[in-house]
């Protein structure tokens, strides 16, 4: 629906629009947006870092980034009177100290001493032995919200996990430098400066060199393995390009899992082969699920760790008929992203569309999970107990057959012809295609929507309407058909009827800014700028990293003459604009900063 209603920022000027007088008049939206949050600037000794990596019963490898190409310190040891040093040999930027021949399942303080500047103590701990008990955090999908994910990163940190899963998309686009400095380095500090953290590719990384720089990981580290105490760890890289059956990968995975006498498997990788949301209907969901479930049934994996979809989910155990062993399947992609929507299918244990976090604790053959919010609150729990003979039993006995779970290969083909031709406006060539779709799964609601949006984008105004009401009476948590709702009413000239639909949508949505910025759409068409003003605040209250809200701000306080809040909006948004290259909006705003900038003077 994004086409529909457009998120380009209009930055000229209405001419008349301003009265006499009003240039120099305050609002306070400038003192409102300068309280909004920011992420400090790290000192040029340490762009980045420093952070732990790559824990071992008996190393660790501690790395920063610094501005500078320089020889650096790391003074550690069991107190914070430290006492070791490793001094690097040679100068750099990106520095990679491996500590060895260190104690199991120890605890250690360590500082890191770069440009003669000293960094804040960290500490880390060893990998426990075989036997001792552990806990470590799993959550992906930081990837475009660093508040929440600065959020949840200090939840985890509360929690102190002896490691940390990140299952992909650590970022928006992994080439693009300032999104890891943004999106991932800075919400996490503190987190990193203590826990290891292991992470997967996603496909926002981009296999781009960032993630291979920024992180010491085992292996070729596009996937590996690891051992902690009694449980083998795998990563693997999801995107089909690399997981096909018959691959390097896929030989490697069976050839590892083979090998591991552990008493836990435990697998992450990015793309879910299980998921009850936005992605339900997809070839390449159903391409990874086919791939890799017989895999990891047949080596005794336990759990499974997913990201992609923006919400958390917990199957129940799946198996095959005569089958040894469950997997359960947990998807985590709520460690920061703008939330999506979630429903249920037969493999759903619990749904929710909550940022948060996995914790999962490791004692000997039993093995606790906790899903938690963002705002302490227990989502979910699972517990797997080996050593309780009937525990174990009714765990198994209570695994859906992997055969009974009927996948909808004609609808998916169908949903997948029909979003092409849609997102190539192509409205008419798309319905047939939704519309049978939805006669062979009348539980499609997705199919509905998109109906609704090429009925609209064809000026069908009633099929519109009355498909998209469709479409929210049958699943009231599907934002699509609100959006339809407010864009063919606000093109209709009837905006209660819009603001009423963006309410609505508002709060289906409550954790995004889109349906504030709807309302905000519709209040300027009417020339109310004060309402379209409150509107983007609420916007920026619940989303303030979003650059394109800062400059539509921006355009409305111009439209008021208030010139010093207009100023502070456009700095705001290009401080915060972090894509691989500027567009019209960012070329207009850096030129109406230095025309705003002279004028003030």
């Amino acid at each position: 629906m994004n086409k529909l209603r457009s998120h380009a920022v209009g930055l000229v000027l209405l001419a008349g629009v301003v009265a006499a007088g009003q240039g120099t008049r305050s609002s306070g939206l400038a003192e409102f947006i300068q309280q909004l949050p920011v992420l400090e600037e790290p000192a040029p000794e340490f762009l980045k870092g420093p952070y732990v990596q790559n824990v071992t019963p008996s190393s660790v490898v501690i790395m920063w980034q610094s501005a500078d190409s320089l020889a650096g310190l790391v003074a550690y040891g069991p107190s914070e009177a430290l006492g070791d040093t490793i001094r690097e040999r040679a100068a750099r930027t990106l520095h990679e100290v491996k500590i060895e021949d260190l104690r199991p399942d120890a605890s250690y303080y360590y500082r890191v001493i770069s440009g003669g500047r000293a960094s804040e103590m960290g500490s880390f701990r060893t990998a426990v032995p075989r036997g001792e008990a552990f806990s470590f955090a799993v959550y992906g999908d930081s990837q475009n919200g660093p508040f929440p994910h600065r959020a949840i990163s200090e939840r985890v940190l509360q929690r102190r996990p002896h490691f940390v899963l990140r299952t992909g998309d650590l970022v928006e686009r992994g080439s693009v430098e300032k999104q890891w400095d943004l999106i991932y380095f800075r919400p996490a500090a503190r987190l990193i400066r203590h826990a290891a953290v292991f992470a997967a590719l996603g496909n926002h990384e981009h296999h781009a060199r960032q993630f291979f720089d920024y992180f010491s990981l085992p292996g070729n580290e596009q996937w590996y393995s690891f051992d902690y105490g009694n449980a083998h760890f795998v990563a693997l890289d999801s995107d089909l390009r690399y997981l096909r059956e018959g691959s390097e990968q896929i030989h490697w995975l069976e050839k590892d899992l083979a090998a591991s006498r552990a008493d836990w498997k435990i697998v992450f990788f990015h793309h879910p082969p299980f998921t009850a949301s936005m992605r339900y209907y997809t070839a390449d969901r159903l391409a990874r699920q086919r791939l890799l479930h017989p895999i990891l049934e047949k080596y005794d994996v336990d759990l499974v760790f997913s990201g992609h979809d923006h919400n958390y989910e917990r199957t129940r155990p799946i198996v095959s008929r005569g089958g040894r062993q469950p997997v359960t399947y947990v998807v985590c992609g709520n460690g920061g992203a703008k939330m999506r929507y979630i429903r249920t299918r037969e493999w759903t244990a619990h749904a929710e569309r909550t940022h948060g976090f996995v914790l999962v604790e490791v004692e000997g053959l039993r093995l606790r999970l906790e899903a938690w919010s963002v705002d302490g609150r227990k989502m979910d729990e699972l517990v797997i107990d080996k050593s309780d003979s009937a525990r174990w039993r009714e765990y198994c006995r209570s695994a859906v057959i992997h055969e009974t779970i009927a996948d909808p290969d004609s609808v998916i083909r169908l949903m997948e012809k029909a979003d092409d031709l849609r997102d190539e406006d192509n409205w008419a060539e798309a319905i047939p295609y939704f519309e049978r779709a939805y006669r062979a799964d009348t539980t499609c609601v997705e199919a509905l929507a998109g109906l609704a949006e090429c009925y609209a984008g064809m000026d069908s105004i009633a099929k519109a309407v009355s498909l998209a009401m469709l479409a929210i009476a049958k699943e009231p948590n599907l934002p699509d058909p609100y959006e339809v709702l407010v864009e063919v009413h606000t093109r209709l000239g009837q905006f209660d009827q819009a603001l009423d639909w963006a309410m609505r949508w508002s709060k289906v949505e409550p954790d995004v800014p889109d349906a504030y910025q709807a309302m905000a759409e519709v209040h300027e068409k009417q020339a109310r700028y004060r309402s379209a003003l409150n509107a983007l605040r609420r916007a920026l209250q619940i989303w303030p990293s979003e650059a394109d809200l800062y400059f539509e701000l921006a355009k409305i306080c111009e439209k008021l003459g208030d010139r010093e809040a207009a100023l502070a909006a456009y700095r705001r948004g290009l401080w915060w604009y972090w894509e691989e290259s500027e567009n019209d909006a960012v070329r207009r705003a850096r030129e109406r900063v230095q025309k705003l900038g002279l004028r003030s003077q």
